[in-house]
């Protein structure tokens, strides 16, 4: 079989030849194409499984989020922040 590679792509796989990792070309590519099968495999897993817990979520089980998240998120900011202020005051009237 004869493939034809861009200059880059030559220069990579020369680079991982040079490395010693690799004996060949046929095992550098075997080595490449399985891991992305197995990537492959991991994401449609992952896909299945967001698509499994679809509705999952119930507004109801999380009230503090009635006004979004945004609003929750800001509140958490200040509640910490004004944590934060009083912790300094505290330090600086010892």
């Amino acid at each position: 079989m004869t493939v034809e590679l861009t200059d880059e792509t030559g220069r990579l796989l020369q680079e991982q030849l040079q490395s010693g990792r690799f004996s060949s070309v046929d095992e550098l590519l075997a080595s490449a194409l399985a891991e992305l099968a197995a990537r492959s495999t991991k994401l449609n897993r992952q896909r299945l499984a967001i698509q499994e817990s679809a509705g999952a979520w119930k507004d109801e089980d999380h009230p503090e989020l009635a006004d979004g998240s945004a609003a929750w998120v800001r509140e958490t900011r200040a509640t910490s922040d004004d944590r934060m202020q009083r912790i300094e005051q505290h330090r600086q009237a010892r």
